[in-house]
């Protein structure tokens, strides 16, 4: 028997780690976070690579944390029971690393193309920065659905939603807030 924990520990674990980072925004030291918590072009020339893992862990905002955990409450107990818990842990660090890299390339390259800003004129500290689990939910979240769309998950341990209706509320929430 292996002596990794458990898919239940490791979905209260990650949420645990988010709503740890969540708290660390409010009393941590702002620049810190920003450096250390949030992926962004500058962040990641300045060697802070470390932050294409660390800005999955972190919310500044509780309804995104809110609605990130209850996606990923309920998928990734999903995913980790059929599949485990090293599984789980490992799709949620490639999600976190393919949405950050998915950003840094629309920041760096896209939006300066399609913007038209001359090569000259870019300037890396002056672009966005990015946070949460997103990417990292929304791998498990598509994992889920294409394995199981007909499934049912219980909103509020009551009301029945077929898995796919809540994915795509859950992922077309998410690329809402990106729009805002």
């Amino acid at each position: 028997s292996s002596s990794f924990i458990s898919p239940e520990g490791i979905v209260y674990s990650i949420i645990g780690a988010n709503v740890a980072v969540y708290f660390l925004w409010n009393y941590a030291d702002r620049r810190f976070m920003e450096k250390n918590f949030k992926i962004s072009v500058d962040n990641f020339l300045n060697g802070r690579v470390h932050t294409l893992i660390t800005s999955a862990f972190s919310h500044n905002q509780l309804d995104h944390l809110f609605s990130n955990m209850i996606g990923f409450y309920f998928f990734g107990s999903s995913i980790g029971q059929i599949f485990g818990s090293k599984y789980l842990l490992k799709l949620y660090l490639a999600g976190a690393l393919g949405g950050s890299i998915v950003f840094l390339v629309n920041e760096a390259f896209i939006v300066p193309w399609r913007e038209g800003i001359p090569k000259n004129y870019y300037n890396p500290r002056y672009t966005p920065a990015a946070l949460g689990a997103s990417g990292s939910v929304n791998a498990i979240i598509l994992l889920d659905i294409f394995l199981f769309p007909k499934a049912v998950h219980y909103l509020n341990f009551f009301i029945p939603i077929p898995a796919i209706l809540l994915g795509a509320f859950i992922i077309g929430h998410d690329l809402w807030r990106v729009k805002q």
